[in-house]
């Protein structure tokens, strides 16, 4: 599910008052994080909807998606999602998220809180997000291109799709949508979901009580375009995000009939804009192959310079907008640009800037630690030794 807006409504967030501290991009606050404990050698889950089986047990659900727009206090406080007339609505149902891993696999499971459960796409690879979905975004190297994107309804209906960079940038959908059988289909994905308390398409039945689903992703194919992601090492970390779309129904002649109003879009790391696609600020899982709640959680030691180059690549589309089509060398051009403000670039190295007709690449690197960021106009991040 995704709605393209303006990047640069980013600019209309206010500006930071903590050079160093990145946790209000977005007014959304840090992304969330969640351990992902590896399955032991005794362990399995069967993909059946349900999550009964003891390997999902002993592990927690993450906290219950927010709206895309923010957290609940940023909701409360700003009313609307940037600007237009999508709002910032607290969600009314709960959505909560588990995961696990094995060396082929990567497991999610989701509970989702719901009193009316209906879906009417029965065909693969068709646009789900036109039903009630859940939706996960997975970003095996964080560079935010090659990403992958998957997304089921009620029926375990399901559409897999793989995009070379975000539809902001240029991107496009690789699946059998769209190319057929040349289009990209997930290998070896399994996937189930569970009506609790209802019958599907069915009002009288009710009230329902949610829906879950089990998932099951082939680690090599998710991780196709991606490089050094495997195999998995301990402590290494993903970017991953899960969205629910949500439709308001009425009944009529005891059918669910969508209502008017626009569907609501509910994030576990919430993006301060309705766009789905900006991986930057998804959230993380970090792969632990220790016992369930014994591994420490380790911070992304290069989330400081990536948002500082990611800072600078918001100004730069600004100020190509307002500069005929042309970015700048100058990093001096780009402060009154910079979402969060110019001190943020004492946050790292001053930063070096290159040019071509219609592209850029920004490098900048941290202070502590030496690592360089480098971003290009087309969204392409890395982060590399300076040596």
């Amino acid at each position: 599910m995704y709605q393209l807006l303006n990047t640069f409504l980013l600019l209309q967030i206010a500006k930071s008052t903590s050079p160093c501290n990145f946790n209000n991009i977005f007014g959304a606050g840090p992304p969330p994080y969640y351990i992902n404990y590896k399955l032991q050698t005794n362990q399995t889950i069967t993909i059946d909807g349900n999550l009964n089986d003891p390997a999902w047990k002993e592990v927690a659900f993450t906290d219950s998606n927010p709206d895309i727009c923010g957290t609940q206090e940023y909701c409360n406080t700003n009313g609307n999602c940037a600007t237009g007339p999508d709002t910032c609505a607290i969600p009314r149902f709960t959505t909560r998220q588990k995961m696990r891993w094995d060396d082929n696999y990567l497991y999610i499971g989701a509970y989702l809180e719901e009193t009316q459960i209906w879906a009417n796409n029965t065909k693969h690879d068709s646009v789900i997000f036109y039903d009630n979905d859940y939706e996960v975004f997975i970003s095996p190297d964080g560079s935010n291109h090659y990403y992958k994107e998957y997304e089921m309804n009620a029926r375990a209906t399901w559409w897999d799709l793989s995009l070379n960079k975000p539809y902001s940038n240029g991107g496009y959908e690789n699946s059998s949508r769209v190319f057929g059988k040349k289009g990209w289909d997930d290998p070896g994905l399994v996937t189930a979901a569970q009506i609790h308390g209802c019958t599907l398409n069915d009002p009288s039945s009710g009230p329902c009580q949610g829906w879950s689903v089990e998932i099951k992703f082939p680690l090599k194919t998710i991780s196709l375009n991606n490089t050094n992601t495997l195999p998995i090492k301990p402590n290494s970390y993903w970017r991953i995000n899960f969205s629910r779309v949500e439709y308001k129904v009425n009944v009529i002649d005891n059918n669910y009939v969508k209502d008017k109003t626009p569907c609501e879009n509910w994030l576990w790391a919430p993006l301060g804009i309705v766009d789905v696609h900006q991986p930057e600020r998804w959230g993380y899982i970090q792969f632990s192959n220790q016992a369930v709640n014994s591994t420490f959680k380790i911070t992304d030691p290069d989330w400081q310079i990536r948002s500082v180059a990611m800072q600078l690549y918001y100004a730069q589309h600004h100020y190509y907008s307002q500069h005929n089509h042309t970015y700048t060398t100058n990093v001096t051009d780009l402060y009154s640009y910079i979402p969060l403000g110019e001190n943020i670039l004492t946050c790292s190295e001053l930063p070096t800037i290159t040019t071509q007709p219609g592209k850029f690449v920004v490098q900048v690197m941290d202070l502590k630690t030496q690592r360089i960021a480098s971003v290009t106009e087309d969204r392409y991040l890395l982060v590399l030794n300076s040596k």
